[in-house]
């Protein structure tokens, strides 16, 4: 009966934390601090330049700036800052915005990632302004690679640049499970990345 009531009053908290706008997080400075808090919903899903958090819920709120942090987790979302290799152009839900070169524009940045996945090949995403790009890294390695995809105006015309398709045919090679022609039909989003990655990671287990 005691464990059922700490259990009801966990999920209590849980709920009126979410209700007040701010979710129980941490994260780790550059210092190696770690602090557990409560983080606010509205900025963290957007690669933001700061932290919205309090420490306990009745507290003030306090800003602290993400350039002075290592990683932060929001429920069950983690997030690390990272220097990777980047393609800033706008997507076609800017058009205006949108690039004529098909090319990619790739530069060595620090950004946040939101990590999708974990396992024999971990996956990765950043979103911000309407710019999304997924990223992969084996588990054996370091670097985070960039997954290319671009979209670009031609003649008026929205065109794309899949090059990510051609990557994952590499990454993937040799691995029945997947099949080129599932690849070349795999879109830029994340739900189908999401599964594709977990068919590789999840081979072997029970």
């Amino acid at each position: 009966m005691k464990n059922i009531i700490v259990v009801f009053f966990l999920l209590i908290s849980d709920f009126v934390f979410s209700q007040s706008g701010f979710e129980k997080g941490e994260f780790i400075t550059k210092d190696d601090e770690k602090i557990e808090c409560l983080i606010s919903k509205s900025l963290y899903r957007y690669a933001p330049d700061y932290l919205v958090f309090k420490k306990f819920e009745n507290a003030p709120t306090e800003n602290i700036s993400t350039k002075n942090l290592k990683q932060f987790w929001v429920g069950k979302k983690k997030f690390i800052f990272v220097e990777v290799m980047i393609d800033m152009s706008a997507s076609s839900n800017n058009i205006p915005l949108l690039s004529t070169n098909p090319n990619f524009e790739n530069n060595l940045e620090m950004r946040w990632l939101e990590v999708l996945l974990t396992g024999k090949i971990n996956l990765y995403k950043f979103y911000k302004n309407e710019v999304v790009r997924f990223f992969y890294k084996k588990e054996s390695e370091k670097e985070i690679i960039p997954l290319n995809f671009k979209e670009y105006l031609a003649d008026n015309t929205i065109m794309r640049n899949e090059e990510y398709k051609k990557q994952l045919v590499e990454l993937f090679s040799g691995f029945p499970n997947i099949s080129k022609n599932e690849i070349n039909k795999l879109p830029y989003r994340e739900t189908q990345m999401k599964k594709i990655f977990d068919i590789y990671n999840n081979v072997g287990k029970n």
